[in-house]
């Protein structure tokens, strides 16, 4: 496992850490790994949806290319000849 020193911490982002350390019966590294893992998650999460993104984009281009610019058909035609 990795060792990290952190410099310059707000005195109020210290205290916060140490109030929520108490109140849950655990030590202040328990507490800030939890914060950081939760951060270090959530940062892999918005990585994987950048990249499900990127892929929903490149589809979409692929299928306009394929229809020839056209994104969707107009079904106003076909709705109104159900219609009749």
């Amino acid at each position: 496992m990795a060792f990290l020193t952190v410099r310059d911490l707000p005195d109020d982002v210290y205290d916060a850490l140490k109030a929520e350390a108490r109140a849950s019966g655990r030590s202040l590294a328990s507490v800030v790994r939890d914060a950081l893992s939760a951060h270090a998650e959530e940062y892999r999460q918005r990585l994987r949806l950048r990249d499900a993104l990127r892929t929903l984009e490149a589809f979409h281009d692929a299928v306009l290319r394929r229809r020839g610019g056209v994104a969707t058909s107009d079904s106003t035609d076909l709705v109104r000849d159900d219609r009749r």
